[in-house]
């Protein structure tokens, strides 16, 4: 099946765990069943340089978890918690492996804490 990657910017503040839910449908807002799909969720500081933070469905991943659910197998959970060494926006995609089709697309926005 093939999809129109959604754009959509993640907020994200410095070592924070944080849990985001997205809901995957095609273009006529019909559920797209993931389960038993590999995706994964790569951070980058330049859209064509090397990985600095990698998530994926895949048993055995390092830096992550990445979980289907809903009814329709369509919800995507990015659960991250993540030191990047500076506040500033980096670029990720999520990528569906197993056929071969970017979901979503942005930049990812990390705000270093001021708390102590």
């Amino acid at each position: 099946m093939s999809l129109s990657p959604a754009y959509k910017d993640i907020d994200y503040y410095n070592n924070d765990s944080r849990t985001k839910l997205y809901t995957v449908t095609d273009g006529d807002g019909v559920a797209v069943d993931l389960s038993g799909d590999v995706l994964k969720l790569t951070i980058k500081k330049d859209k064509g340089g090397s990985t600095v933070y990698t998530l994926s469905t895949a048993t055995g991943s390092v830096g992550g978890d990445i979980t289907v659910t809903g009814a329709g197998n369509n919800v995507v959970n990015v659960a991250f918690d993540h030191s990047f060494d500076e506040e500033r926006s980096y670029y990720y995609d999520l990528y569906n492996v197993t056929d071969d089709e970017t979901i979503m697309y942005g930049k990812f926005i990390v705000t270093q804490e001021i708390h102590d």
